[in-house]
């Protein structure tokens, strides 16, 4: 078949956001089952290339290229920053490339994530078969993060990337949970929505798995070593986790312990000025010995990452925020390590509690503390999850399961070319 995947956040190395590292797999997984891939993605230059057999179409931001429209679109980019500047720096000018391939090519669908409303460049291009995969839309991104933006603004972002939906001819989501929330912000029949978990090259995985060797150790093994990885920053529980490692410090006295966390720190206003999140929690205990237990270890890049999960005991992953099917999760349970998550996440879906992971209330830091002494008290228990997460990650989300379900949903709703 021949398919195009639309994604603004694509990258080739798969460094990316959610839907960056979501829109890679997808099109080498679809590449690798012998189907004809083109990915149309947002780049500071405009070119087309060929990497991996993925035929990668770059698109520039207009706007940042073309003096003339900065000038001319000026007055409704003050009023709707986020809106124009999308809409007619990149979603236009996208449209018509698309048209000239579609028209060139004749994709047997198209699929393109809500956020940004970029199934319109679809339907600019006059093709209503495009899948639309949710991932989390602005408004609610905005909402559940008290992001700030211009009400009207982000009233307006919201508003096409519903239209851009519903004009579907499919809408699928990695989730139920996720499917509930769109349902109520969008009003859109839950039935209309068809479950799609993400994808994840688990051949790769467990390649690193395997070939993983002592040298690439970078913890000590003498400590029982907890690990987290993610920004920096109060909606993923950095905060519980500090309070419920220290609780369970001072409860136990143990010294063989640590806690690792690896992220790009951010700022909290903490009264009336902006501080660093890393120093906050450096400082909120007065208690030196306590903090020789905690390791802050800023961000690490994508290809050393994984000597970091590899070489932990446990993983704890207690995000606050919803979460719509957060990689680091699949990630940590791929990597086979006993996965502490948060029941706000929709990865929460595949576990069963003390099967496959641990899922526990983020902002309850006593059920936090009991959850990750129970690992660290029970190394049988921590293997029986790590073996269960491989075997869980593997079944519902490689890449042939994802291929398989992509194009039965495909065949299933939309006109054949």
């Amino acid at each position: 078949m021949k398919i195009c995947i639309i994604s603004d956040e694509y990258t080739i190395d798969n460094h990316a956001g959610g839907i960056g590292t979501y829109s890679h797999y997808l099109a080498n997984a679809l590449c690798r089952n012998g189907h004809d891939i083109t990915v149309i993605t947002k780049t500071k230059s405009g070119f087309t290339k060929e990497v991996n057999g993925v035929k990668i179409v770059g698109i520039p931001n207009r706007i940042e290229t073309n003096k003339f429209l900065r000038f001319l679109l000026f007055p409704f980019r003050k009023l709707f920053p986020m809106t124009f500047e999308h809409l007619f720096g990149w979603v236009i000018p996208a449209s018509f490339k698309y048209k000239k391939l579609y028209e060139k090519e004749k994709f047997d669908f198209t699929e393109v994530p809500e956020l940004g409303f970029l199934g319109l460049i679809c339907y600019l291009a006059g093709n209503k078969n495009y899948i639309v995969k949710l991932h989390t839309p602005r408004l609610m991104h905005t909402r559940l993060n008290r992001l700030k933006h211009r009400e009207w603004d982000l009233l307006t972002f919201d508003t096409l990337e519903r239209i851009s939906a519903n004009r579907a001819a499919i809408i699928t989501s990695p989730s139920r949970s996720l499917i509930q929330y769109i349902s109520a912000l969008w009003n859109i029949d839950t039935d209309r929505v068809e479950v799609d978990r993400n994808l994840i090259d688990t051949e790769y995985f467990r390649s690193q798995r395997e070939n993983f060797t002592d040298s690439e150790i970078v913890f000590d093994k003498s400590f029982i070593n907890l690990f987290f990885a993610g920004r920096i920053e109060k909606r993923k529980g950095v905060v519980e986790l500090l309070d419920a490692f220290y609780k369970f410090y001072k409860e136990t006295n143990r010294q063989d312990v640590k806690l690792y966390y690896a992220g790009r720190d951010t700022e909290i206003y903490e009264k009336g000025r902006c501080k660093s999140f890393v120093e906050y929690l450096k400082n909120r205990y007065n208690d030196p010995e306590f903090y020789k237990q905690v390791t802050f270890l800023g961000g690490i890049g994508y290809k050393d990452i994984y000597k970091y999960y590899l070489s932990s005991d446990i993983v704890v992953l207690p995000s606050k925020n919803f979460e719509n099917f957060a990689y680091t999760n699949i990630e940590a349970m791929l990597w086979g390590k006993p996965l502490i998550l948060s029941e706000t996440c929709g990865t929460s879906e595949l576990v069963k509690n003390y099967e496959n992971a641990v899922i526990v209330n983020p902002s309850d830091t006593n059920e936090l503390k009991e959850a990750i002494k129970n690992l660290i008290n029970n190394p049988d228990l921590r293997n029986k999850l790590s073996q269960n997460a491989i075997k869980t990650i593997e079944n519902e989300c490689s890449f042939d399961k994802g291929v398989e379900t992509k194009l039965r949903l495909a065949k299933k709703f939309l006109n054949p070319q």
